[in-house]
């Protein structure tokens, strides 16, 4: 065979990183850092009537929360840019 390909390779990083030694992105908190949390409807193809935003705007440490249609100006967000045409809304 030429090359690597079809050719175990030895991994170096494997034992750290099934004895819990590894880093990973989600390990990093950097000073300042603010996570997004986006929260979809759990049932398909229902109609929201209201969306009850009070209480997580209270919570601690909440920076925004921000609704469809706060943000409806600003016009259909892509669902996948790598999938042309991919709609988040069935039938668009």
């Amino acid at each position: 065979m030429d090359g690597w390909i079809g050719r175990p390779l030895k991994r170096r990083e494997d034992h750290r990183l099934l004895v819990g030694g590894g880093r990973f992105v989600d390990d990093l908190r950097p000073p300042g850092c603010a996570h997004l949390v986006l929260l979809r409807a759990p049932h398909a193809h229902a109609r929201i009537t209201r969306i009850g935003v009070e209480g997580a705007r209270r919570a601690p440490g909440v920076l925004a929360v921000v609704t469809g249609a706060e943000v409806s100006h600003l016009g259909p967000m892509p669902v996948n840019r790598l999938v042309p045409g991919m709609s988040p809304r069935r039938g668009s």
